[in-house]
């Protein structure tokens, strides 16, 4: 999507107080014009690559858990819509949380989502 369409989606997100969180092996860096949406909508923690490599995207919502890829190769995206898989997913996303660490603190911290 287009920056213009990102920022539309971070705004909407802002405006519908949905939250989201991330963990990644980028330190984050200025990337958005949407007051508030750090502070009020996305939480990024930081984990080591050497810990865990992270190299492509992981969704969970409701039932389902999406994987994607946009940045290196073909862009793809695969959704599996299984209850218990999600909550396994959940607990493995609540875990690695549990061991990552809080970036730098900045209100324009980058996420490579959206």
């Amino acid at each position: 999507m287009s920056y213009e369409e990102a920022e539309a989606f971070r705004s909407e997100l802002l405006v519908k107080n949905i939250r989201c969180r991330e963990i990644s092996n980028e330190l984050f860096h200025d990337y958005t014009g949407v007051t508030g949406f750090h502070e009020k909508v996305m939480e990024v923690r930081y984990i080591d690559p050497a810990k865990l490599s992270i190299n492509r995207e992981v969704l969970i919502y409701n039932d389902t858990v999406a994987f994607y890829q946009t940045r290196d190769e073909e862009p793809y995206g695969v959704e599996i819509i299984d209850p218990a898989f999600a909550l396994q997913q959940r607990q493995l996303f609540e875990l690695l949380w549990s061991l990552s660490d809080r970036p730098p603190s900045s209100s324009n911290s980058r996420t490579s989502i959206f």
